[in-house]
């Protein structure tokens, strides 16, 4: 039978790591799999990567650019080591619901979502459509916006759906406490402000709030 796995939490508190995890996990157990991402999500390439793998792949562009001149080299090269390092696993990057659901092939066994906050409200549907067709879905999200709200519909309904529910915490950076707070440094109005480091950091409710008696 199919079902449908949630991992959400704040940001830094691991999810895509623990998709990856798991889909390799299935891909051992000789499952087929396909991962998708929605294109709003621009942070770092056309794979899914975490945070720590996105900061690997910056550290080793420096590296490769002290010794090799010529850019096109120096970008396979780095291309190269960092698929060879990280494993990253290839994704389909989708505009909307129905163009994941459009790209599932018939034989995949297991289907990885990461930021499915970023998607539209048929997402919903289409998670149920593919659990009827006997396939695993595993789903991260954001639970809240940068100001302690619950993010949108779609995270909180599949909180109540999902066979399996997993909520991660991250490491607060000002005092070391399980932190659950994706604050934006920067101080705009913008609801939606898609970003990662220098961006956004994880603090916990008492650390936030003295930030935002600062900020004020």
């Amino acid at each position: 039978m199919g079902h449908s796995e949630l991992i959400f939490g704040s940001m830094y508190s691991g999810k895509t790591a623990e998709l990856l995890r798991r889909i390799n996990r299935y891909y051992l157990g000789g499952k087929t799999y396909q991962l998708f991402k929605p294109k709003i999500d621009n942070r770092y390439s056309d794979q899914i990567e975490t945070h720590d793998s996105a900061q690997n792949k910056e550290n080793i562009q420096k590296i490769v650019q002290l010794h090799v001149k010529d850019i096109f080299n120096r970008n396979e090269l780095v291309n190269d080591i960092y698929k060879s390092l990280n494993r990253a696993l290839i994704t389909e990057i989708v505009l909307s619901s129905e163009e994941l659901f459009q790209k599932v092939h018939k034989d995949t066994n297991v289907i990885g979502i990461d930021e499915i906050q970023f998607f539209d409200e048929g997402i919903i549907n289409v998670i149920k459509k593919l659990e009827e067709l006997d396939k695993i879905v595993i789903i991260t999200g954001l639970d809240m916006y940068s100001y302690g709200k619950p993010f949108g519909n779609i995270v909180p309904y599949l909180a109540c759906t999902s066979k399996y529910v997993t909520k991660l915490h991250a490491v607060c950076v000002d005092c070391g406490d399980t932190a659950y707070v994706s604050y934006k440094l920067i101080n705009n109005s913008e609801q939606i402000d898609i970003g990662s480091h220098g961006k956004y950091i994880a603090l916990c409710e008492a650390c936030a709030r003295k930030r935002e008696e600062l900020r004020c």
